[in-house]
C-alpha cells in the first residue's frame, strides 16, 4: 500500500514488485525489470524515513538501511534486465502456437548471442566486475548449449546425451521461411551448405512421393481389373481389348499423378526441377514481417499483423510445387514443447478428482473442444471483418 501511494504521488503507473521463482520462466528478468521501473518510488519510499530498512545512503547523513541497494547494485539490476531481455523475448516468441516458430530459432538465438556479447562489453567498460563475471558465466552455458555461432548445420551430443546446437529441421525451416530466407544468424561461409542440404531433402521427399503415387495408382488399377473380371458372366472369357465406351483407359493414372508424370517429361529429372525451384525462390524478394489487415469490427481501420509463411507457400505452390510440399511439412514443426504442455494442463483441469471417471474418448472430445474454441472465435472474427470490408 505504501509503495502504491508513492507511485501515485510521483504520477507513475501503479505496479507491484515481482518475485524471482526458480521454477518460473523469465522470473529473474521480470524481477530485475520491475525493480528498474520502480526504482524512483523505492528510493523515495526509503527517503521518507518511514521504512528505515529501505533508507539509501546519503553522504554526510545516516547510513543506508539493510534492504537498501547501492548505486552499484542498482546498476547491476538494470544491466541484468537489459542482458536477459532478448532471452525472455525469444522464449516468448518461440512458445507461440498460432504461427510458425521453427524458422525463428536460429535468428532469435543469434540476436540473443549478440546482445549478450554487447552486455559483457558494456560491463567491462564500466568496470562492473560482478556483472562481468555473471554474464561471462552465462555466455559459457549459452555456448555449451547453442554453440559459438559457427558450424550451424550440425548437432552434437554433450553431457548426459543432451543435444548441442540446432536441429537440422530448424535450420531448413529458416531457409524455407520467406521472411528470413537470407539466413540471419548463419555464417556466410555456411549458407551454401544449408541450401545444398535443403536441395537434397527436397529431392529425396519428391522421389518418395512420386513412388508412393505410382504404387497407389497401380493398386487402384489392379483393383479395377478384379472388379471387371467379376462382372464377366460365368463360362465366358473376358474381353481384354480396349472398349471405346470405357473412355480413357489411363484416366486413373492421369487423375492421380498429373504433375509428377507430366513434369518428368517436360522438365527433365527431379534433381533439375528442384534446383530450378530453389534458384527462383532464392532470387525472390523476402516476405515482409508485417501486413495490414482490417481491424475486426471496424473495416475503416487497419492493424498490422505478422505475415504467415504457410499462407505464402499456399499461394506459391503452383510456382514451386516441390519446395511447397517440403515447406508445409517442415514449417509445421513447432520450436518448443510449450503447445503440448498447454494441452497437458488443459487435460489436467478437465480430469480432476471429482471427474476422475471420465472415459478416454470423452476426455479427448472435451480437450479438443477447449483447444478449438479460440480458433473458432478467431475464424468468426475474421469472417465478420471480411463481410464488413465487402460492404
Amino acid at each position: 500500500a505504501a509503495l502504491e501511494a508513492v507511485q501515485k504521488a510521483l504520477n507513475m503507473p501503479v505496479k507491484k514488485l515481482v518475485q524471482d521463482v526458480a521454477t518460473r520462466w523469465w522470473s529473474t528478468y521480470a524481477m530485475c525489470g520491475r525493480l528498474s521501473v520502480l526504482k524512483p518510488a523505492i528510493v523515495k519510499l526509503g527517503l521518507d524515513g518511514k521504512y528505515p530498512k529501505l533508507r539509501p545512503h546519503v553522504p554526510g547523513g545516516e547510513p543506508a538501511g539493510k534492504l537498501a541497494l547501492t548505486s552499484e547494485e542498482w546498476e547491476y539490476v538494470e544491466s541484468a534486465a537489459q542482458a536477459l531481455e532478448p532471452f525472455a523475448k525469444a522464449q516468448e516468441m518461440l512458445e507461440g502456437e498460432q504461427y510458425c516458430t521453427g524458422s525463428l530459432v536460429v535468428p532469435l538465438i543469434a540476436v540473443a548471442r549478440h546482445r549478450l556479447e554487447n552486455a559483457i562489453a558494456n560491463a567491462k567498460d564500466t568496470n562492473n566486475n560482478a556483472l562481468t563475471d555473471a554474464l561471462t558465466t552465462m555466455k559459457e552455458v549459452f555456448e555449451d548449449k547453442f554453440g559459438d555461432g559457427s558450424d550451424i548445420y550440425s548437432e552434437t551430443t554433450g553431457n548426459r546425451q543432451q543435444p548441442r546446437g540446432f536441429k537440422n529441421v530448424q535450420v531448413l525451416a529458416t531457409a524455407l521461411d520467406p521472411r528470413v530466407k537470407d539466413l540471419p544468424g548463419v555464417p556466410r561461409e555456411e549458407k551454401e551448405s544449408v541450401w545444398g542440404a535443403l536441395n537434397e531433402v527436397t529431392v529425396f521427399v519428391s522421389k518418395q512421393l512420386e513412388r508412393a503415387a505410382v504404387a497407389a495408382a497401380k493398386e487402384r488399377m489392379a483393383a479395377d481389373v478384379v472388379v471387371l473380371d467379376s462382372t464377366v458372366d460365368e463360362g465366358k472369357q473376358a474381353d481384354t481389348r480396349f472398349n471405346p465406351d470405357d473412355g480413357d483407359p489411363f484416366s486413373v493414372i492421369r487423375e492421380d499423378v498429373p504433375a509428377a508424370s507430366t513434369a518428368a517429361v517436360q522438365l527433365k529429372s527431379v534433381e533439375e526441377r528442384v534446383a530450378r525451384e530453389l534458384m527462383d525462390y532464392r532470387l525472390e524478394d523476402k516476405l515482409s514481417w508485417w501486413t495490414k489487415v482490417c481491424k475486426p469490427g471496424n473495416a475503416s481501420e487497419t492493424i498490422q499483423v505478422h505475415t504467415n509463411p504457410l499462407l505464402w507457400w499456399k499461394e506459391a505452390a503452383e510456382k514451386y510445387p516441390l519446395l511447397a510440399t517440403v515447406a508445409r511439412r517442415i514449417l509445421a514443426v513447432p520450436a518448443t514443447s510449450a503447445p503440448s504442455e498447454r494441452l497437458f494442463s488443459t487435460a489436467g483441469l478437465i480430469v480432476s478428482k471429482r471427474r476422475a471417471r471420465l472415459k478416454s474418448d470423452k476426455v479427448e472430445t472435451l480437450v479438443g473442444l477447449h483447444q478449438s474454441w479460440k480458433s473458432m472465435e478467431r475464424v468468426q472474427k475474421r469472417a465478420s471483418a471480411d463481410a464488413q470490408t465487402k460492404k
